[in-house]
C-alpha cells in the first residue's frame, strides 16, 4: 500500500520533473526519498502503539524490569536476573521483583515473591503516551503497597513505581511483553 502511493506520487510529479536540471532533479528524488522514509517510520511507529495497546487491553503480560532505583536519589542497580518480573494476568498478580526496604541506612535489597489473586483498586488508563496501571495490596503484611506502571506507546519503555506506607518508593524501568 505503501510503495502504491509513492508510485503515484512520482507519476504526478513526473510531468513537472521531466522539465528540471540533473542537479534539481537530484534535490527532487532526495526530498521524495526523505517523505516516503518520513511516512513509514510514522506507519512503524502506529503500529509499535497498537501493538502496545494490544498487549495490555488482553490484560496478560509480564513487565520485565531492566533497573531499580530507590527514590529519591538512590543508586541505580541493574537487574540482570531474567526471571524477575510483575506478570498480570486475568485472574492473578504475579510479583517477583528485587526491592530496597529502610527508611535510613544501610538499605538492604530483599525479594517481593508473591502470587495475588484480588489487587485493590485495579486501574488500567489510557494516556497521551501509552497506559497508566496502578493497583495495590498489602502483600500479606501490616504495609500497604501501591504499584503505577506507566507504559510508553512509542517507546514501549515501562516503569514501575512501588510505593509503601513504610519504605521509600522503588522504581524500575523496563519493558513489557505479552504472555503468549
Amino acid at each position: 500500500m505503501r510503495y502504491l502511493l509513492l508510485c503515484l506520487a512520482a507519476m504526478c510529479s513526473y510531468a513537472a520533473v521531466a522539465q528540471l536540471s540533473p542537479e534539481e532533479l537530484r534535490k527532487h528524488a532526495s526530498e521524495l526519498r526523505h517523505q516516503a522514509r518520513v511516512q513509514e517510520r510514522e506507519i512503524k511507529t502506529a503500529e509499535f502503539k497498537k501493538h502496545i495497546d494490544s498487549i495490555v487491553l488482553t490484560h496478560s503480560y509480564r513487565f520485565l524490569p531492566s533497573s531499580f532505583t530507590r527514590q529519591p536519589a538512590g543508586m541505580t542497580r541493574m537487574i540482570y536476573n531474567p526471571n524477575f518480573q510483575l506478570g498480570v494476568y486475568e485472574d492473578f498478580v504475579d510479583i517477583y521483583l528485587p526491592y530496597i526496604k529502610g527508611i535510613t541506612p544501610p538499605y538492604f535489597i530483599t525479594v517481593l515473591n508473591y502470587t495475588i489473586t484480588n489487587p485493590d483498586n485495579y486501574i488500567a488508563k489510557q494516556t497521551n503516551e501509552g497506559w497508566t496501571i496502578t493497583f495495590n495490596s498489602s502483600l500479606f503484611s501490616a504495609n500497604n503497597y501501591t504499584f503505577t506502571l506507566n507504559i510508553y506507546g512509542a517507546t514501549g519503555e515501562a516503569v514501575l513505581n512501588l510505593s509503601s506506607d513504610l519504605y521509600n518508593t522503588v522504581t524500575y524501568n523496563g519493558t513489557i511483553m505479552g504472555n503468549y
